[in-house]
């Protein structure tokens, strides 16, 4: 559903500061595994993208919509590829990789 003016949806991936593999338990959990929210991110255009230095992505849609994905203590949670090569990498326990083609 999209957001009403003023207004935002977010989905939020991972958990900060947990340490170890997820239990079952965590892997299930809406939080880390909830895919109902993604069909309103097709075809939604992303306005802005922020790569913390503590790993942790931050995306923005013009529907309105926020996504968050966390870091991993133990696996690189995430990655973004860019204009003219750039690459992007949350790496295990919460820092960020970047590379340029040189």
């Amino acid at each position: 559903m999209p957001a009403s003016p003023g207004t935002h949806d977010e989905a939020t991936c991972g958990e900060a500061g947990t340490s170890g593999r997820p239990s079952p338990r965590q892997l299930t959990a809406l939080t880390c595994q909830d895919v109902a929210a993604a069909p309103a991110l097709f075809g939604a255009k992303a306005l802005s993208a922020v790569a913390f230095k503590s790993g942790t992505l931050r995306l923005v849609f013009d529907s309105g919509h926020h996504l968050t994905c966390s870091s991993d203590p133990s696996f690189e949670a995430w990655q973004v590829t860019g204009p003219a090569g750039w690459r992007f990498v949350s790496l295990p326990g919460g820092d960020l990789a970047v590379w340029t083609r040189s």
